[in-house]
């Protein structure tokens, strides 16, 4: 049976391409396998750059306690952010 899929809220911090710093949400379509071996954050990057955006690539997710402390993740529609799959990448 195949591990049940779940949304996790990212934010990948980078650049875009005019060389300002920015935040881009996301949601990332994984498992906890996906997760726990870090191809969400892969994922993240992958989709960022594919978009245009450039490094320094950083991404924090919703379970990080980096990002715990750091009141972003409520400033964002979530409804609104593109939601990329981890399976399709794997």
């Amino acid at each position: 049976m195949p591990d049940k899929t779940r949304h996790l809220k990212m934010v990948v911090a980078c650049h875009d391409s005019n060389g300002c710093p920015t935040f881009v949400p996301l949601k990332a379509k994984a498992t906890d396998e996906d997760v726990l071996f870090g191809d969400h954050y892969w994922t993240a990057k992958d989709w960022v750059t594919d978009n245009g955006y450039e490094e320094p690539l950083v991404c924090f997710d919703e379970q990080d306690c980096n990002a715990q402390q750091v009141p972003l993740l409520d400033s964002f529609d979530w409804d609104e952010a593109p939601i990329v799959d981890v399976r399709k990448r794997l």
